[in-house]
């Protein structure tokens, strides 16, 4: 599904049972008010297994720093092929299947 903002995407997720939880969430992060808000989805206990993958058209200082403390699966700036990042999502998919509940 695609959410045009993360105050859409956060009420779409309260309303879901835990077996419609989504595997991927895919964010694009724009501004602090972003990571603020990816934060509030992460500290529900039922999204602490849900792999979230934040993308950014330039690179900030601190993002990424922030992204990974708030043990984001990964963080990308610029340009991202779509084949890669279909890859890269499939194997974390797998690999989470393999070592649950490591983020």
């Amino acid at each position: 599904h695609y959410f045009s903002t993360l105050p859409v995407l956060e009420s779409a997720l309260a309303g879901l049972s835990l077996l419609a939880l989504p595997e991927v969430l895919l964010v694009q992060i724009t501004s602090e008010a972003d990571f603020e808000a990816v934060e509030q989805i992460r500290a529900q206990r039922v999204m602490r297994d849900v792999i979230i993958i934040l993308l950014a058209r330039t690179a900030k200082p601190g993002w990424e720093a922030r992204a990974r403390g708030m043990h984001i699966q990964d963080y990308y700036t610029g340009e991202v092929s779509a084949g890669e990042l279909a890859a890269r999502i499939a194997f974390l998919v797998k690999w989470r299947g393999v070592r649950p509940g490591l983020n």
